[in-house]
């Protein structure tokens, strides 16, 4: 299987999958987590590889993209997640045609694989957006702080995905609410601040909705208990925002 997914993987990399190759890496993906895990390396490393890679002169045309192969691939995957990530927060864009509001393209992804029904579906609903997302993320002329969190919203798609149990989903978009209000504190575009923060409640909505699923379920109370954890955390989050934005108003009046 590893080598039929290495050949996909690379045709999907280079756009010349058949309608045949297309239908059988979405079905791998749909039904390997592992398949999955590899397919988001393989198009983050890709959009790395394509945004540092310099145009080849018209007299050498450029090679082909073989080169991840079983051999390579834990060393390629290694460098995406302990040295690629950080290289492409910081790489500037050469051809800049995607816009910011890939942000939101992404942090509306995490949540359509979050509503999924079943593991399955989330990871079809994964593997049809990876790569047109990957793509955006790589041409996107965004601030060091925008692809930051551009990434980061990349790779809890992938572990929403990956999700096996309501608590899991719960937990990943809590965090990442967490990630999407400190982002939005920060940001110096007010536009972009409070598109931050419909984000944040959005995410705040699905996690309490996998939390309320998680303690309506089966009897277990170790996950019973982290569910709680999970929604102390929301409150307490949700707390300390209208502490800042009370705080906010009272230095307004002040001022006038």
């Amino acid at each position: 299987m590893t080598d039929d997914l290495d050949r996909l993987l690379s045709a999907a990399a280079d756009g010349e999958l058949s309608e045949h190759d297309r239908l059988h890496l979405a079905v791998l993906l749909r039904d390997d987590p592992a398949a999955r895990d590899r397919y988001a390396e393989y198009m983050l490393l890709d959009a790395l590889l394509r945004w540092e890679k310099p145009a080849a002169p018209a007299a050498e045309p450029a090679p082909r993209r073989h080169v991840l192969r079983v051999a390579g691939w834990a060393v390629a995957a290694g460098l995406l997640v302990g040295v690629g990530a950080v290289t492409l927060l910081a790489i500037p864009g050469r051809e800049v045609l995607a816009k910011p509001d890939v942000v939101d393209d992404l942090a509306d992804w995490n949540l359509a694989i979050a509503d999924a029904p079943t593991a399955a579906d989330r990871g079809a609903r994964f593997g049809e957006q990876a790569r047109p997302l990957s793509d955006a993320l790589a041409r996107a002329d965004l601030s060091a702080d925008d692809r930051r969190l551009a990434v980061a919203l990349f790779e809890n798609a992938r572990a929403l995905s990956a999700g096996d149990h309501p608590l899991v989903v719960a937990e990943l978009l809590d965090e990442m609410s967490g990630r999407l209000l400190d982002w939005a504190a920060a940001h110096p575009d007010a536009k972009r601040a409070a598109a931050g923060e419909r984000h944040y409640l959005r995410f705040v909505e699905g996690s309490m909705g996998h939390v309320h699923k998680v303690l309506a379920g089966p009897p277990d109370e170790g996950k019973k208990k982290q569910a709680a954890k999970v929604a102390e955390r929301v409150a307490e989050r949700a707390e300390a925002r209208a502490a800042k934005k009370e705080a906010a108003r009272g230095e307004k009046k002040v001022g006038k």
